[in-house]
């Protein structure tokens, strides 16, 4: 149905395809634009069987991480969340609250 980015009106007519289904098909799995298209034909189960050029197609995890690895770029771990202060009786997640209370009434009776 296409070759190198072209449609085959002639096999469309054979298969009984119009051009507006087939897009709609190519559509349905992510193919934007017929030009992107290296290949495409029906398989015997009826589907769309097609490779994209090899510029349009998408990159992998394999591709991006030879990529950081070429440029030698580490990816940043995400910062970790604030672990919880221990006490003196286990973990405290209000011991920063408490003692900027206890800051505070110390500075009032400053004053």
């Amino acid at each position: 149905m296409i070759e190198n980015g072209k449609l085959r009106t002639d096999n469309l007519k054979k298969l009984r395809l119009t051009v507006d289904k087939l897009e709609m098909r190519l559509r349905q799995k992510s193919v934007q634009r017929i030009e992107d298209v290296q290949w495409a034909s029906i398989e015997p189960n009826g589907e769309i069987g097609y490779a994209l050029k090899e510029h349009k197609q998408f990159a992998t995890k394999e591709d991006i991480q030879m990529i950081l690895d070429l440029l030698h770029v580490k990816i940043p771990e995400p910062p970790l969340r604030k672990q919880a202060i221990k006490g003196e009786k286990g973990t405290n997640i209000f011991k920063e609250l408490k003692d900027n209370n206890e800051n505070r009434n110390n500075r009032d009776e400053l004053k």
